[in-house]
Protein backbone atom coordinates (compact mmCIF):
# COMPACT_ATOMS: atom_id res chain seq x y z
CA UNK A 1 0.00 0.00 0.00
CA UNK A 2 2.92 2.49 0.95
CA UNK A 3 4.33 1.44 -2.19
CA UNK A 4 1.35 2.60 -4.29
CA UNK A 5 1.07 5.70 -2.38
CA UNK A 6 4.96 6.81 -3.17
CA UNK A 7 4.53 5.85 -6.83
CA UNK A 8 1.40 7.82 -7.64
CA UNK A 9 2.84 10.79 -5.83
CA UNK A 10 5.38 10.60 -7.89
CA UNK A 11 2.59 10.83 -11.09
CA UNK A 12 1.57 13.68 -9.99
CA UNK A 13 4.89 15.83 -10.45
CA UNK A 14 5.32 17.56 -14.13
CA UNK A 15 8.04 15.89 -15.76
CA UNK A 16 10.13 17.60 -17.81
CA UNK A 17 10.99 14.99 -20.37
CA UNK A 18 7.24 16.14 -21.66
CA UNK A 19 8.54 19.59 -22.76
CA UNK A 20 8.84 19.08 -26.20
CA UNK A 21 10.83 21.76 -28.46
CA UNK A 22 9.67 21.17 -32.07
CA UNK A 23 11.39 23.43 -35.05
CA UNK A 24 13.81 25.21 -33.23
CA UNK A 25 15.94 27.36 -34.70
CA UNK A 26 18.37 30.85 -33.91
CA UNK A 27 19.35 33.21 -36.66
CA UNK A 28 23.14 34.06 -37.18
CA UNK A 29 24.08 37.09 -35.81
CA UNK A 30 26.09 39.73 -37.33
CA UNK A 31 29.88 39.95 -35.83
CA UNK A 32 29.57 42.73 -32.55
CA UNK A 33 26.02 41.99 -31.91
CA UNK A 34 25.46 41.74 -28.11
CA UNK A 35 22.11 39.66 -28.39
CA UNK A 36 20.78 36.52 -30.19
CA UNK A 37 17.60 35.24 -30.84
CA UNK A 38 15.95 32.16 -31.23
CA UNK A 39 12.56 30.18 -32.43
CA UNK A 40 10.52 27.30 -32.25
CA UNK A 41 7.36 25.73 -30.88
CA UNK A 42 7.50 24.19 -27.13
CA UNK A 43 4.68 21.75 -26.64
CA UNK A 44 3.39 20.41 -23.27
CA UNK A 45 2.94 16.64 -23.96
CA UNK A 46 2.45 15.59 -20.62
CA UNK A 47 -0.60 15.16 -18.43
CA UNK A 48 0.17 17.98 -15.91
CA UNK A 49 0.95 21.42 -16.11
CA UNK A 50 4.82 22.49 -16.29
CA UNK A 51 5.56 25.75 -15.55
CA UNK A 52 9.39 26.95 -17.11
CA UNK A 53 10.73 29.66 -14.37
CA UNK A 54 14.61 29.72 -15.83
CA UNK A 55 16.59 29.86 -18.97
CA UNK A 56 20.28 29.34 -19.13
CA UNK A 57 23.13 28.55 -21.96
CA UNK A 58 26.86 28.99 -22.20
CA UNK A 59 26.23 30.41 -25.19
CA UNK A 60 24.70 34.02 -23.40
CA UNK A 61 24.92 35.60 -20.35
CA UNK A 62 21.41 35.55 -19.77
CA UNK A 63 18.10 33.74 -21.76
CA UNK A 64 14.44 34.81 -21.53
CA UNK A 65 11.37 34.31 -23.26
CA UNK A 66 10.42 37.76 -24.47
CA UNK A 67 7.11 39.01 -26.24
CA UNK A 68 7.21 41.71 -29.02
CA UNK A 69 3.92 44.33 -28.72
CA UNK A 70 3.15 47.48 -30.14
CA UNK A 71 2.88 50.27 -28.11
CA UNK A 72 2.43 54.15 -29.62
CA UNK A 73 3.53 53.37 -33.02
CA UNK A 74 6.80 51.72 -31.95
CA UNK A 75 7.84 47.96 -31.64
CA UNK A 76 8.61 46.88 -28.35
CA UNK A 77 9.48 44.16 -26.15
CA UNK A 78 8.35 42.26 -23.16
CA UNK A 79 9.82 39.67 -20.86
CA UNK A 80 7.13 36.49 -20.03
CA UNK A 81 8.27 35.12 -16.46
CA UNK A 82 7.34 32.59 -16.06
CA UNK A 83 5.79 30.39 -19.07
CA UNK A 84 2.86 27.52 -17.85
CA UNK A 85 1.65 25.42 -20.04
CA UNK A 86 -0.96 23.44 -19.54
CA UNK A 87 -1.30 19.66 -20.29
CA UNK A 88 -1.55 19.92 -23.86
CA UNK A 89 -0.49 23.58 -24.78
CA UNK A 90 1.82 25.23 -26.97
CA UNK A 91 3.80 28.07 -26.95
CA UNK A 92 4.82 29.50 -30.55
CA UNK A 93 8.18 31.37 -30.73
CA UNK A 94 8.14 33.66 -34.07
CA UNK A 95 9.84 36.57 -35.79
CA UNK A 96 6.96 39.46 -34.71
CA UNK A 97 6.34 37.85 -31.36
CA UNK A 98 7.47 35.47 -28.66
CA UNK A 99 11.00 34.40 -28.31
CA UNK A 100 14.22 33.06 -27.05
CA UNK A 101 16.14 36.45 -26.28
CA UNK A 102 19.87 35.30 -25.82
CA UNK A 103 21.13 38.29 -24.25
CA UNK A 104 24.84 39.21 -23.93
CA UNK A 105 26.32 36.64 -26.43
CA UNK A 106 29.61 35.13 -25.64
CA UNK A 107 30.31 35.12 -29.51
CA UNK A 108 28.68 35.83 -32.55
CA UNK A 109 25.90 32.84 -33.89
CA UNK A 110 27.30 31.09 -36.49
CA UNK A 111 25.19 29.41 -39.03
CA UNK A 112 25.97 25.59 -39.14
CA UNK A 113 26.27 25.76 -35.53
CA UNK A 114 23.93 24.74 -32.54
CA UNK A 115 22.92 26.41 -29.03
CA UNK A 116 22.31 24.62 -26.15
CA UNK A 117 19.17 26.18 -23.81
CA UNK A 118 18.25 24.85 -20.31
CA UNK A 119 15.12 25.46 -19.39
CA UNK A 120 14.56 25.26 -15.66
CA UNK A 121 10.88 24.14 -14.61
CA UNK A 122 9.08 24.72 -10.92
CA UNK A 123 9.67 21.17 -10.21
CA UNK A 124 13.37 22.05 -10.48
CA UNK A 125 13.63 19.32 -13.53
CA UNK A 126 15.98 20.77 -15.92
CA UNK A 127 15.52 19.86 -20.00
CA UNK A 128 18.39 21.10 -22.56
CA UNK A 129 16.97 22.06 -25.76
CA UNK A 130 18.99 22.05 -28.99
CA UNK A 131 18.99 24.77 -30.96
CA UNK A 132 20.28 25.18 -34.72
CA UNK A 133 21.97 28.24 -35.65
CA UNK A 134 21.00 28.72 -39.35
CA UNK A 135 22.86 30.79 -42.01
CA UNK A 136 22.29 34.00 -42.58
CA UNK A 137 19.31 34.46 -44.55
CA UNK A 138 17.39 31.80 -43.48
CA UNK A 139 14.39 31.44 -41.31
CA UNK A 140 12.69 28.26 -39.83
CA UNK A 141 9.62 26.71 -40.03
CA UNK A 142 6.17 28.63 -39.21
CA UNK A 143 3.76 27.80 -37.25
CA UNK A 144 -0.30 28.34 -37.26
CA UNK A 145 -0.95 30.39 -33.70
Amino acid sequence: MILLLLLSAVQCHANAADLLGEGLWARASPPGAPNGVAYGRLTNAGPEALEIVGLASLAARTVQIHETFLQDDMMRMRRIDPVTLQPGESVTLQPGGKHFMLIGISQPLRGGEEVLVDVSMASSEVVTLTIPVLPPGETGPEFDQ
